[in-house]
């Protein structure tokens, strides 16, 4: 795969640490269900609910 300069590798960017992202409390419009279910399983993508729910999923309580 070719891929352009400024093109972000998955792989690259879960080896330098990039994980349990969080987006929401909707998923933007251009994120599809494939590339959530992608980016949960490569990166922890989490989508925010409601702020209590969130703050002890972050906290671990």
């Amino acid at each position: 795969m070719v891929r352009a300069e400024g093109d972000c590798d998955p792989a690259h960017a879960a080896g330098a640490g990039v994980k349990d992202i969080r987006a929401g409390p909707t998923a933007p419009g251009f994120l599809t269900p494939g590339l959530i279910a992608t980016l949960d399983a490569g990166f922890g993508l989490r989508l925010i609910s409601t702020p209590d729910q969130t703050l002890a999923e972050t906290l671990g309580a």
